[in-house]
């Protein structure tokens, strides 16, 4: 899995939202807010499925079933990126990624492909526990993280972890990806933007060149 999804879109807005909770929430009141389905049903039908008998599985099947648990998650995180704009819904994409990742299965998969799914998934965990118990609403959000921030120490401690976080993930995500290709599992497990990806590159090409250009100028006024 990539860490760019998080380090480049979801992670800035966390912080943003940390430093600055009213002016990411300014909306038109006009407007309602949409209507997010029941937090306890959510958590009912979670301890339901987690009750579940688990069946014992070999290898190939653990890999094909892994593969397509992933593909759903990607799918479904692929339809997100239209609400990426509102803060509260970007809260809500970290805390149900986590779920989703949770959820995955992983025995009967390969030890190392395990392990780095299992060491992700803790990693999007600890940056979701920062929200645990925000308000499905969207106009009850500004409130509540209002008053999470004015905690002077979890908004220190939150200003602190979540940089660190954000580069756990990236680092984790490429090593996971090379993980997972050598089960023929890549595209699934790829939830890099590849816009932005094309935009950063881009930008640091640019700020390669600037730097030359500048170097340049300098020892050619150096010469003179």
């Amino acid at each position: 899995m990539g860490g760019r999804m998080f380090t480049k879109t979801l992670f800035p807005l966390v912080l943003c939202l940390a430093l600055s909770p009213v002016a990411a929430f300014a909306q038109d009141d006009d407007k309602p807010a949409p209507k997010k389905e029941a937090k306890t049903d959510k958590k009912e039908s979670t301890k339901e499925k987690k009750k579940a008998p688990v069946t014992p599985r070999n290898e190939e099947t653990a890999l094909k079933e892994f593969k397509g648990d992933m593909k759903k998650v990607k799918e479904w995180a692929e339809s997100q990126k239209k609400d990426a704009a509102n803060p509260a819904a970007g809260m809500r994409m970290i805390l149900q990624m986590s779920e989703k990742m949770s959820a995955v299965r992983t025995d009967g998969l390969p030890e190392d492909l395990a392990t780095g799914f299992t060491e992700m998934s803790k990693l999007i965990g600890k940056m979701a526990s920062y929200f645990e118990g925000a308000p499905e609403e969207d106009d009850e959000f500004k409130g509540w993280l209002e008053k999470k921030v004015s905690d002077a120490e979890f908004l220190q401690k939150m200003q602190e972890e979540m940089p660190k976080l954000g580069q756990e993930i990236e680092t984790k995500g490429k090593e996971l990806k090379e993980i997972g290709a050598k089960y023929g599992i890549k595209d699934e497990l790829d939830f890099e933007d590849k816009k932005s990806a094309k935009d950063d590159d881009e930008a640091e090409e640019k700020d390669g060149d600037d730097e030359k250009d500048e170097k340049g100028k300098k020892e050619e006024k150096e010469e003179k």
